[in-house]
């Protein structure tokens, strides 16, 4: 017989054994950099620092005068390729630095003249070469060649033009530009400058004090009146600064300094002067208002040559506007 008992499932039960786990949420472990900021960031500080000194120090540009050799270099490689455009402004880099060039230098830019046709400035730097390199220069013998052969061509040109007869009274601007660019690269030389106007102004401002006008210790009466002492500049573009300091002679001595200046554009460069004897003076003309400009010693060679000079500069300056 039938037990009547209620018919009841139970769910079957796995060993322990072969339990399934119970998962729960993954938690994110924290990092260790937030963790401990103090200790574990210093690393990767101390690394990014070294990184960027590193890159710093890569990046440094070349010393002044390693920068001109290369400069130099540069000029020469490409004078052997022909371009000496390239060359040229290479050249004018290095001499933008403001250091000391290297005899390799003038002998490039004589390089760069001999090509452009310009046979005065060839000489001028052809001769700084061999006269800073001396005898071990690397093209003494051939730049001394070069010499010879450009002051060849020159004394030929000369006796050509001497034979056609040129009256040199009656040259015209154009015709006298070649005597004024021999002057000033004579001065170049002369004042190791590769600057036309800083050579001029360097020999007009040595001949004023030179010759400058009184003695401002003289105590005794003579007949110069009050000394006085000048100096010329440039303002750029063509302005020409006059400052003269007033001495008054004798004890007691005192100083005053006035200035003055005037454009070069439409005035005559020709200067006038005039030496008087009974002054002890002679005095240069303004070319701007013909009234009395410069004073120095009386001495004609010296008041020639400053006003050859200062024309030479205010044709310059005109030139160069």
């Amino acid at each position: 017989m039938l037990n009547r008992f209620p018919l009841s499932f139970h769910k079957p039960t796995l060993p322990a054994a072969i339990k399934k786990p119970r998962f729960s949420p993954l938690k994110k472990r924290p990092s260790p950099l937030k963790k401990r900021p103090g200790k574990n960031a210093l690393p990767i500080v101390l690394f990014a620092c070294l990184l960027s000194f590193s890159l710093g120090t890569l990046g440094q540009s070349l010393k002044a005068q390693y920068e001109i050799d290369r400069l130099i270099f540069s000029a020469e490689d490409s004078i052997q390729d022909g371009s000496f455009g390239d060359a040229s402004r290479y050249l004018s880099q290095a001499l933008g630095i403001g250091e000391p060039l290297p005899p390799l230098y003038y002998y490039l830019q004589g390089q760069i003249y001999l090509h452009n046709g310009q046979s005065t400035k060839a000489i001028s730097a052809l001769e700084s070469y061999i006269n800073r390199a001396g005898r071990s220069a690397k093209n003494y013998e051939k730049t001394l060649r070069q010499i010879t052969q450009l002051q060849r061509k020159n004394d030929s040109s000369a006796r050509k033009k001497q034979r056609q007869g040129q009256n040199i009274a009656n040259l015209n601007w154009s015709e006298e530009k070649p005597a004024v660019q021999d002057y000033n690269h004579y001065l170049q030389s002369l004042y190791q400058t590769e600057s036309e106007t800083s050579a001029l102004l360097q020999h007009i401002n040595n001949l004023l004090k030179f010759y400058g006008y009184g003695d401002p210790d003289i105590k005794a009466a003579t007949r110069i009146e009050g000394a006085v002492r000048h100096n010329i500049s440039v303002k750029p573009p063509a302005t020409l600064v006059t400052t003269t300091k007033h001495l008054s002679v004798g004890a007691g001595a005192q100083q005053e300094t006035t200035s003055d200046r005037f454009s070069v554009y439409g005035i005559n460069p020709y200067l006038t002067y005039q030496c008087s004897t009974p002054r002890a003076s002679c005095d240069i003309s303004n070319p701007a208002t013909g009234e009395h400009w410069l004073y120095i010693l009386d001495n004609e060679s010296a008041a020639s040559e400053l006003a050859k000079a200062i024309s030479a500069l205010i044709r310059l300056l005109q030139k160069s506007g």
